[in-house]
């Protein structure tokens, strides 16, 4: 039997930043989301195959390729595949290969760093942290050693930059009697300049000692670094960027998750509310010690409950499913579908696709979107009813070739392989193929949202697992 982790392109089951520790409803039905004015038109559309539209200059939203790097361990990235495929399903299928993740974060001040690759997934190959300007041109690499020296055992949680290239690092060193805390800072060129340690603690938390389970830093728009301590309780403590002492900044009391900071040194999180059966973006000011409940609205239950980020007027995004969603403190102002993303060779286009189950079969809604950011073209292909067994009802863009047809993966079920239906550039199906030929070689992937970034002017933005290299792609909510 292999054991799965999670459907494909979705975040790790283990994330826990999806709401608090007093959220302990047994099954609570997920409420509705108003439709946007695209899913509105959508649905009044013909659902006939291959109808395409073309799409006015007017749009509420835009992407724009900004990072691409090779997949070569000497010049680019290292390619790197997971050991089994991403379901939470237990099979007797052996399961497909699919490319590691990259992680990514984020600046207060627009730029982006990229760590590849963490050593949980090879110990063979170098750890590199690249870093990118708000414009996505690379500005150094430098190679990040583990504390030891041995890797052996060695894993990056987290990792940070502030303004000037510093680099701050929260790791687990694990041998075979114990498993140490490191809080670590580094020369931009990746020098020590101090370091920290403590005994990982899964029960008991002692910050003096840099003793528990630490799983993600913090950064401001000062570049002031911070941890937080948010396994256990609401606890975010400031970093002494001279010497890596921790000082107390914000405590709200019984609550466990992620927690995001805005340019200020705000804290936004997720709380649940037990009595109310709702969710809702909270706000903590640790300024002024207060927590605001920021909006509760009960039709957010679902976007809530994967948060990726906060921009600089205090807006909340979030995931659920397939919708990426933007939320103030009175409503959700802003919404897009999207599961995937392609790019195509010799072509600036950028592919982005969604689906949906129809009474019979599905639908794949494919957007084609200029290097400008705008959107020119729509084009629905029907996915026949026989290709999508009940229980995995899904299916996703994978990749195009040169001649503009569209490669549709649909079908995979625990035991089953999905089907390769391949569409000319008009949505007709030319053929079918099942099992897929090596469609981890050639599709694009875009990673589960724990993977995602926000900055703070609300652009969010998307790692892409392609074909030859790496990318990332960023998505400018109008």
């Amino acid at each position: 039997m292999y054991y799965l982790s999670l459907l494909p392109g979705y975040p790790p089951i283990n994330k826990k930043s999806i709401s608090s520790v007093d959220e302990r409803e047994s099954i609570v039905q997920q409420a509705n989301i108003v439709q946007s004015k695209r899913e509105i038109l959508d649905n009044k559309e013909d659902k006939k195959q291959g109808q395409s539209t073309m799409i006015s200059a007017n749009n509420s939203v835009r992407f724009k390729k900004i990072i691409t790097m090779p997949w070569d361990k000497n010049s680019g990235i290292p390619e790197l595949f997971v050991g089994n495929a991403q379901t939470s399903i237990m099979t007797s299928k052996v399961p497909r290969r699919m490319r590691a993740p990259v992680s990514m974060r984020i600046t207060p001040w627009g730029g982006i760093d990229i760590l590849a690759y963490n050593p949980a997934y090879s110990q063979g190959v170098g750890t590199n942290l690249y870093r990118f300007s708000p414009e996505g041109k690379l500005v150094s690499s430098v190679k990040i050693n583990p504390p030891s020296g041995v890797k052996n055992g060695w894993r990056i949680l987290d990792f940070l930059r502030d303004r000037d290239g510093n680099i701050y690092l929260i790791e687990n060193y694990q041998t075979s009697e114990i498993t140490q805390n490191y809080l670590r800072k580094l020369t931009p060129e990746g020098q020590p300049i101090w370091e920290r340690s403590g005994a990982f603690n899964s029960k008991n938390i002692d910050i003096n000692k840099l003793e528990g389970d630490f799983q993600q830093l913090l950064i401001d728009e000062n570049s002031n670094p911070y941890l937080a301590a948010t396994e256990y309780t609401g606890l975010v403590v400031r970093i002494n960027s001279e010497n890596g002492s921790l000082e107390p900044y914000g405590e709200w009391g019984e609550w466990t998750g992620e927690v995001f900071m805005d340019g200020k040194g705000k804290i936004y999180y997720v709380r649940y509310l037990p009595e109310k059966q709702t969710r809702c973006w909270t706000k903590y000011d640790p300024s002024l010690k207060k927590e605001t409940l920021v909006n509760c609205d009960r039709n957010l239950y679902g976007v809530l409950a994967a948060p990726i980020g906060v921009d600089g007027q205090e807006r909340g995004y979030g995931v659920s499913g397939m919708s990426i969603s933007r939320i103030d403190n009175k409503s959700l102002t802003w919404q897009e579908k999207i599961d995937n993303i392609v790019l195509s060779d010799g072509d600036s286009t950028i592919y982005t696709s969604h689906f949906h189950r129809l009474d019979s079969g599905g639908e794949i809604n494919v957007q084609h979107w200029e290097n400008n950011g705008l959107l020119t073209k729509e084009i629905k292909l029907s996915i026949p009813a026989n290709i999508l067994p009940e229980g995995r009802e899904i299916g996703r863009l994978a990749y195009l070739d040169s001649e503009g047809n569209y490669y549709i993966y649909a079908g995979e079920t625990s035991r089953e392989d999905g089907t390769l239906i391949v569409y000319s550039p008009e949505g007709v199906i030319k053929e079918q193929e099942k099992p897929a030929p090596d469609i981890h070689l050639q599709e694009y992937r875009l990673q589960g949202s724990r993977y995602w970034g926000v900055d703070l002017e609300g652009n969010i933005y998307l790692p892409l697992l392609g074909e030859k290299g790496f990318h990332v792609i960023k998505m400018n909510p109008q």
